[in-house]
Order: structure tokens, then sequence, then C-alpha cells
């Protein structure tokens, strides 16, 4: 129950963020996240 809860709040202040901010940003961060754990890892 404790995490579903924190996932409809974490969805919903995703979806908040989203209207604020464009999602080109985001995508960009996340290449970047996925890239340095790739490096770490492999």
């Amino acid at each position: 129950i404790t995490a579903f809860v924190v996932a409809l709040i974490a969805i919903k202040t995703f979806l908040q963020l989203i209207k604020r901010i464009s999602f080109i940003p985001f995508a960009i961060y996340r290449f970047i996240v996925a890239a340095a754990v790739y490096v770490v890892f492999f």
C-alpha cells in the first residue's frame, strides 16, 4: 500500500515537472546518466 501511494505521488510530481519544462532536457539528462552508468559498470 505504501509503495502504491509513493508511486502515485512520484507520477503526479513527474507529470507536473513535464508540464513545466519540455521533455528534451529530461531526455538529455537520462542519456547522460545512462552513459555514465554504462561506463562505470562496463
